[in-house]
């Protein structure tokens, strides 16, 4: 079972290749802390509740997770490219790489830019579906306020007799 913990020591040269072919940069790996996904969301929208912030954490946690396993599916790859070698530089990675048919460059390439823009799509539609629900919330909020007035307000005058 792999650790989802991405540190300094497991930046190889493969791993950092398995990211690039993956059209990922290794930063997006790192785990973020509680109080940096906070400063990202509240920078977009200061009034998102704590809860909400929470199932961003973790649909931002689980994401990662995701494109952790591709890079590592990627890196093995990679191995199995390289062949019985045990070790290979950067710059094997990048020879062997170049050794490939032209086809088969352009075929990957064009992979790479169909999984960016799927990824792009995905995070509009992310950013779309929280818009969304931020919405919802405050027309929750909105139709609980409502209710409150109206509430008082009958309360008030049943209390002076006004109707």
């Amino acid at each position: 079972m792999h650790t989802y913990d991405i540190t300094a020591e497991i930046l190889t040269p493969r791993f950092l290749e398995a990211c690039r072919r993956e059209g990922f940069h290794e930063n997006e790996l790192i785990r973020k802390t509680k109080a940096q996904v906070v400063q990202m969301v509240k920078s977009k929208d200061p009034s998102l509740t704590d809860d909400f912030i929470c199932e961003i954490e973790k649909h931002l946690e689980e994401k990662r997770k995701q494109k952790i396993d591709l890079v590592r599916a990627q890196r093995q790859k990679i191995l199995q490219e390289n062949g019985p070698r045990s070790k290979s530089t950067h710059n094997q990675s990048q020879l062997n790489f170049s050794s490939i048919s032209y086809a088969e460059k352009q075929s990957k390439i064009l992979e790479t830019i169909k999984r960016r823009q799927q990824i792009e799509i995905d995070k509009m539609i992310e950013q779309e579906q929280l818009k969304e629900q931020q919405e919802k919330d405050m027309q929750q909020k909105l139709l609980k306020q409502a209710i409150q007035r109206a509430t008082i307000l009958r309360g008030i005058k049943k209390e002076t007799g006004v109707q």
